[in-house]
């Protein structure tokens, strides 16, 4: 499915780099407004993505075979594939926002990535609960890595933070609310820097079978 992705992601390109003019600027990102507030040349703005999304699939596809307990990644293939289409489908409408703006097509920006990033954060929610303990995928604290109970409890509860900020993203892109969104991201740092390795912390300290190493 992400080779699929892929695909179609420099299929378009090869379409936009006929259509765009010769010296044409592409946005290459996007202030909190949805206004673009860089550009660059048609092969950066063009290719550079699906670029990165082909590695970042080479990457997912390399971690499984490299990675210390692998057998705990193989045990949650079934989330780790899903995590990892979630992921390239989210670069994949990324793409599309740029090429669209690049060819001048009245886009909301803000709202088309807030409802996509709220659908990717439900999907990433419904799977973490499901995710073995590993070094590469999941909330990776000292604690919860060296703590099966750490590391069951921290992804419950990080299931459910996803699924609630996923919700609101959605809401956020369907009323194109700024102040939402910048909510939204304060309250995703605090859960990721705070919240989460405070959690799995308490959790290792009571429990009996952890890892003092």
């Amino acid at each position: 499915i992400n080779a699929v992705i892929i695909v179609g992601m420099l299929a378009l390109s090869v379409w936009a780099w006929w259509q765009l003019p010769s010296g044409s600027q592409v946005p290459t990102h996007f202030n909190i407004q949805g206004v673009p507030d860089r550009y660059g040349g048609k092969a950066e703005g063009l290719l550079l993505l699906p670029l990165i999304t082909l590695g970042i699939m080479l990457i997912n596809l390399a971690i499984p075979k490299i990675a210390p307990h692998q057998q705990n990644i193989k045990r949650s293939g079934q989330a780790y594939a899903v995590i990892s289409v979630g992921i390239v489908a989210f670069m994949s409408i990324v793409h599309i926002v740029i090429i669209s703006s690049a060819l001048g097509k009245s886009v909301n920006v803000n709202a088309v990535l807030s409802i996509a990033m709220g659908l990717l954060f439900i999907v990433l929610g419904n799977y973490l609960s499901k995710i073995r303990r590993n070094y590469f995928l999941g909330v990776r604290t000292p604690w919860t890595l060296s703590s099966e109970l750490a590391w069951h409890r921290t992804h419950r509860l990080a299931s459910w933070l996803f699924i609630l900020h996923g919700f609101a993203f959605v809401v956020s892109g369907l009323l194109s609310s700024r102040v939402l969104l910048s909510v939204l991201v304060v309250s995703i740092l605090i859960c990721s820097l705070l919240v989460l390795p405070g959690y799995s912390y308490l959790l290792w300290r009571s429990d009996a079978n952890r890892s003092i190493d």
